[in-house]
């Protein structure tokens, strides 16, 4: 899925409210977005398209990973994490998109936790499913 189309399914998903306020110009205005996402994601559970569409959306949204402002950066592994905590399916080519990232990140102390538990429940989400067929 390219990132347009990842924008497009993902502006489709979610309330335009959320998706609109990570075109603003604040970070406290993106943070808003970030905890919109989130609380969508717990409550919808969106099936493995729809997560790689947010996690690809969420990557443009951060220039891809350019973005430097911290708390931006703690809220996208948090989206990560809360994904792998609340989808059934987290695909490898949505994790792989991420991985980049969250492994250059996963040293620092504000973001390592976060990091480290979403991998594990995508390895479990993985494990899970190989185990079933």
């Amino acid at each position: 899925m390219s990132k347009d189309q990842a924008i497009e399914k993902a502006s489709e998903f979610y309330e335009a409210s959320i998706i609109a306020k990570f075109e603003e110009a604040k970070w406290q205005d993106k943070v808003e977005g970030f905890n919109g996402l989130k609380e969508a994601i717990e409550s919808l559970k969106p099936d493995k398209t729809i997560v790689e569409a947010t996690l690809k959306f969420v990557k443009a949204k951060m220039k891809d990973f350019k973005e430097s402002n911290i708390n931006l950066m703690k809220e996208t592994a948090n989206i990560f994490l809360c994904l792998t905590q609340h989808c059934e399916e987290i695909p490898k080519r949505a994790v792989a998109c991420f991985s980049p990232f969250l492994c250059e990140k996963i040293g620092d102390i504000k973001m390592s936790a976060a990091i480290k538990d979403g991998f594990m429940n995508a390895a479990e989400s993985c494990t899970a499913k190989f185990i079933s067929i």
